[in-house]
């Protein structure tokens, strides 16, 4: 059963909720060139919306294969990172710590993404996307994460 309601689009206030992967290696990040805008050119965290009828959980380990073609699991969620100007299309972010699988070497490039790599984390690019850089030195910052 359908039902179909006369709703002014304009006047309904929502914003989509996303999640990113924060991988690090060694003292290196993985990240990801995007291709196309917003910040088409940049580095970003690998990540994307939340489909329907999926947690935000299984949302990051898929973008995480979409952009890189790499598998991992969630070690734990690092945040919520919601302040609206952090993404002009209003985006709620939900930053997760990702391990990757054993034996792996990322895509070089995907439909979205080029130019996959792993930066030392005292050395990241100039241009990172987004409020990236931020969930990268919260990671970093964590209690005993990262620490060799």
């Amino acid at each position: 059963m359908s039902i179909l309601l006369d709703v002014d689009l304009a006047k309904v206030n929502f914003r989509a909720t996303s999640c990113d992967a924060i991988v690090v290696e060694a003292g290196r990040v993985l990240l990801a060139r995007r291709k196309f805008p917003p910040f088409a050119g940049f580095y970003c965290l690998p990540g994307g919306r939340v489909d329907r009828n999926e947690t935000t959980r299984q949302c990051v380990l898929r973008e995480l294969f979409e952009e890189t073609g790499l598998k991992g699991k969630v070690v734990r969620m690092l945040g919520v990172y919601d302040e609206p100007g952090r993404d002009e299309r209003q985006t709620i972010a939900v930053a997760f710590i990702v391990e990757l699988e054993k034996g792996q070497s990322p895509l070089n490039e995907t439909k979205e993404t080029e130019g996959i790599a792993f930066f030392p984390l005292d050395a990241l690019p100039e241009k990172i996307a987004f409020d990236h850089r931020r969930m990268i030195a919260d990671a970093a910052g964590a209690d005993g994460l990262y620490r060799d």
